[in-house]
């Protein structure tokens, strides 16, 4: 006599699972959709940014970033970041509804998604935090993205280009540092 118990699988890409962009482990600038991570300022500032012993939690790698902010232009600023793509074609982030990672440092840091219709203008979608000297987990929610300045354009999860952490000059802060990691696309219930 055999018995036989047989269980269907199925594939579903539209999974409600995480996406983990990046948690540094592997002690490079090159995230999980193999773009590498780059930093940015105005002709004034500068953004150094490296991988460092001492992620969550003060175990593994994380992204360290080290900035200063200069006078010298309206709108002082610098940013770390990356494209989605290497060919800066659109990367769908329409199954998911938020961002989280997990940060330590000084600041006020903005959280951009760049798209198709904000790449030109620089109009991103912005959600800010005030960074805490420990490591906390931050939840962003796209519905709490806002653009900040100039004409808004329509949310649209399916023309996402790129993702920047950016700091501005305001507060008396010119100098910090900041921590990053396991950055990754979620999917919260509502």
């Amino acid at each position: 006599m055999s018995l036989f118990i047989g269980t269907s699988f199925t594939f579903n890409s539209n999974a409600k699972k995480p996406f983990l962009l990046d948690n540094f482990e592997d002690g490079d600038l090159i995230n999980q959709l193999k773009t590498n991570w780059f930093s940015m300022s105005d002709s004034n500032s500068a953004m150094k940014i490296e991988i460092k012993d001492s992620g969550v939690d003060s175990i593994g790698k994380a992204l360290f970033a080290d900035f200063e902010i200069k006078d010298g232009i309206q709108w002082p600023w610098v940013a770390f970041g990356c494209e989605f793509d290497k060919q800066k074609q659109e990367y769908n982030l329409g199954r998911y509804n938020a961002i989280k990672f997990r940060a330590k440092g000084k600041g006020f840091l903005m959280t951009q998604i760049v798209t198709t219709s904000t790449e030109k203008t620089y109009n991103h979608y912005t959600k800010g935090v005030q960074l805490t000297n420990d490591w906390t987990t931050y939840t962003l929610d796209f519905e709490k993205f806002r653009q900040t300045w100039g004409k808004p354009v329509e949310w649209e999860p399916a023309t996402a280009k790129g993702l920047n952490f950016t700091f501005v000059k305001g507060g008396g802060m010119s100098k910090g540092t900041v921590w990053l990691d396991k950055i990754e696309f979620v999917k919260l219930k509502k």
